[in-house]
């Protein structure tokens, strides 16, 4: 069976990213324009749009270059939103949950074994103080993702059958 891609929401990912360089732009210009530069809340307004683009760049960049923002193969299930990569063989279950901010939650047989195989320790924190508040052990944001919530979730299915012999 051959990988299948789904692309970036340019869209989406251009307005987000649009947005942060907005809020940016407007603290720091209303700090600079004051005679009295106060660091220390520069630095407070401008630290979560800024964190938020640590993020949201790399998207963009990805989008760019042509990257799918999923890519289904058959031994894994590779999210490039936040660049990892879920074996099917650790898969429990997938399923969308939420309707206005819809998420493919994947619940997995091993989260450790998840979390073991991220070799960067930053991004391995903060991956799992993000997956604390979202649904399932592992979330993929479907609105950065271009095509329906639904055609994602019942080609991500098919997949994960398939690596169990369900559909050959």
């Amino acid at each position: 069976m051959e990988d299948i891609e789904f692309k970036f929401e340019p869209l989406y990912v251009t307005f987000v990213n649009l947005v942060i360089a907005g809020i940016v732009y407007l603290v720091l210009r209303d700090q600079l324009s004051h005679e009295k530069l106060d660091i220390e809340g520069s630095v407070f307004f401008a630290l979560i749009p800024i964190l938020s683009g640590l993020v949201t760049l790399p998207m963009a960049f990805k989008m760019l270059t042509g990257t799918p923002a999923i890519q289904l193969t058959n031994d894994s299930l590779v999210d490039n939103v936040f660049g990892i990569t879920i074996d099917w063989s650790n898969v429990q279950s997938l399923e969308i949950q939420g309707s206005w901010k819809p998420f493919l939650a994947i619940n997995l047989k091993d989260k450790d074994k998840f979390y073991a195989g991220i070799s960067n320790p930053f991004k391995r924190l903060f991956l799992r103080l993000m997956f604390v508040i979202s649904p399932g052990d592992v979330s993929i944001y479907l609105a950065f993702v271009r095509g329906t919530n639904e055609a994602v979730l019942a080609t991500a299915q098919v997949y994960w059958n398939r690596y169990y012999g369900i559909f050959d």
